[in-house]
């Protein structure tokens, strides 16, 4: 599988979270409060930049890759820490040979920066685990882990645990079942969990101070979510969601926050084969994983929950169109509940070509002809001086609205979010 394809990170698919767009040098210009948009830096083809984690002193740490020029080629990773204003604090890349890709980054809980990432080379592929200081620098501390020739990825990285995600195979032919490797920061095996059977049952993970929350769905493709003391440690709850969609032939949980009171807000995706029908839910867990409510008002006509955060005492939710990308100019909708479920009502953010210049020069030269710009999603970060999010555009062409083609353009900008 060509790894350089953006998928949406909201795709609940066992596939790896996504490449989106950035580049190299940053800028910062303000807007007007009430228009929203701060754009920190702009970028091209497959680079790429999510939020990886805040460090101690409040820096932001964005983990991604990045094109060798600005028409493409071999890919570098590429570690990005910002201060609270913003500002660029430092960069680092990786300057070895070869493409590099599937990057995940993570705060350790020493102070370092841990990443991992898959090396494409022509004596056989690898997994290259490196760390570094706080300031950006690499400590010389590093191991790699083999391949053996199999689809074996980055899938997490916390601070105690990088995942791995194995495809499976039978006769010969990929599975839909995966195989989940967790090892600690020293390359040690510490579990391994399938996906859909046996003591599985989860597809997602995360690292909490009192444990590990895993969340996807059972054998019975139900969705799941339990809790454990480490790793290796005894199950501390688990909970089976029952199905809201009626006849649905699968469902799954697929991003999960912990909100203010201790509990969790988690989106459910669900879906029927024939006809095709897909809804999306937002649900509301107490911290032993019991059910307070559910809310399905915008995983219908078309519209689903596309990112979430908890913010303030509240949960803001991303409402986006389910079967395709928005243009550019469509306002998007942020939906607001409180902790009890109380829907405290939206607020819109509205972005225009000018908010992605490289995406507008595409767009005004040959290489733009047929191209229309598009929002590919967001992902949410509170902030000391409010909520904001990498906001991921791309250039498709027209009558494709349901993928972004490598060489289409993309370009990802830092904006803040209109809050209640």
């Amino acid at each position: 599988m060509n790894m350089r394809k953006r998928t949406l990170f909201v795709i609940w698919t066992v596939v790896s979270a996504a490449a989106l767009c950035l580049c190299v040098i940053l800028t910062v210009c303000h807007a007007r409060a009430e228009e929203a948009p701060v754009q920190i830096r702009a970028g091209s083809y497959d680079d790429s930049l999510y939020y990886a984690g805040t460090l101690p002193d409040g820096g932001i740490l964005l983990n991604g890759v990045k094109s060798r020029d600005y028409d493409g080629g071999e890919l570098k990773v590429n570690l990005l820490c910002l201060n609270a204003d913003r500002t660029l604090r430092w960069e680092y890349t990786y300057e070895g040979e070869g493409d590099c890709g599937a990057p995940y980054a993570t705060v350790l809980k020493d102070g370092r920066i841990a990443q991992a990432y898959r090396r494409f080379r022509n004596d056989g592929d690898d997994i290259m685990v490196h760390f570094l200081t706080a300031d950006g620098q690499p400590d010389g501390d590093e191991f790699l882990i083999s391949t053996g020739g199999e689809s074996l990825w980055p899938h997490s990285a916390t601070p105690s645990y990088l995942t791995l995600e194995r495809q499976l195979t039978e006769d010969g032919v990929t599975s839909v079942e995966s195989e989940i490797e967790i090892r600690d920061w020293d390359g040690n095996v510490i579990n391994v969990f399938r996906t859909k059977s046996g003591d599985g049952g989860f597809y997602y993970f995360s690292e909490e101070d009192d444990g590990l929350l895993l969340y996807g769905q059972d054998t019975e493709e139900q969705p799941k979510i339990l809790k454990k003391e480490s790793a290796e440690g005894k199950t501390l709850w688990e909970t089976v969601l029952p199905k809201q969609m009626k006849d649905a032939d699968q469902a799954l949980i697929y991003d999960v926050v912990r909100t203010d009171d201790g509990g969790y807000a988690a989106f459910v995706r669900e879906y029927k084969v024939e006809p095709y029908t897909e809804e999306t839910f937002l649900v509301k867990l107490d911290k032993y994983g019991q059910i307070k409510w559910t809310k399905k008002e915008h995983a219908e006509n078309g519209k689903c929950w596309g990112s979430i955060v908890s913010y303030n005492g509240k949960i803001a939710c991303h409402v986006w169109s389910l079967y395709e990308y928005d243009e550019i100019n469509t306002p998007q909708v942020f939906r607001w509940f409180d902790l009890d479920g109380n829907d405290l009502g939206e607020t819109k953010l509205t972005l225009k070509i000018e908010d992605y210049p490289t995406l507008q020069k595409i767009l005004a030269g040959e290489e733009g002809k047929g191209k229309i710009p598009v929002i590919e999603g967001f992902n949410l970060i509170p902030m000391k001086d409010g909520l904001w999010a990498l906001a991921y555009g791309g250039l498709q062409k027209e009558g494709n609205r349901d993928a972004v083609g490598d060489e289409n353009g993309d370009e990802t900008i830092l904006v803040r979010i209109p809050e209640l």
